[in-house]
């Protein structure tokens, strides 16, 4: 959420660029503290898991999309919105089409009801996300316009 607010404040006053490099800047991070937490953890192995392979490589690729920006100069403008909608759309498929496929194929019958369970608390827990995005967004335009 913070890289929700600072891309959108930036943008809304022509710092479209603040905003690219907050979130390159934020991904590099991200995945800095990501390997670190496995090294420190000793789950090297982990790493061999086509799950975490997949997202991975989709966090490269959120990587590389900010750099490929800043050195192209891509325009800056409204019509990039969609093009990162359609990007977090797409990568949020992959990823959990390959939870699907590569995490519950080994699993026991009472770990498939656990993420059965855990699938239903996640319909009920999206309408209270919902709510509290929009609260967010909300509280972000107000103090926009309050300063």
């Amino acid at each position: 959420m913070p890289e929700l607010l600072t891309v959108f404040f930036s943008s809304v006053q022509g710092l479209f660029s603040t905003g690219i490099y907050n979130i390159l800047s934020s991904n590099i991070i991200n995945l800095i503290q990501y390997l670190a937490s496995i090294k420190i953890n000793k789950n090297e192995r982990e790493l061999k898991n086509k799950t975490i392979k997949v997202q991975l490589v989709i966090v490269l690729i959120t990587i590389l999309i900010p750099i490929i920006m800043i050195y192209t100069n891509v325009r800056e403008g409204i019509g990039l919105v969609p093009v990162f909608i359609i990007a977090f759309v797409l990568f949020y498929k992959i990823r959990n089409n390959a939870y699907k496929v590569y995490n519950t194929s080994y699993m026991s019958k009472t770990e498939k009801n656990k993420i059965e369970e855990e699938k239903r608390w996640v319909k009920h827990k999206k309408k209270i996300a919902i709510e509290i995005i929009i609260k967010l967004i909300l509280t972000g335009v107000a103090l926009f316009l309050i300063r």
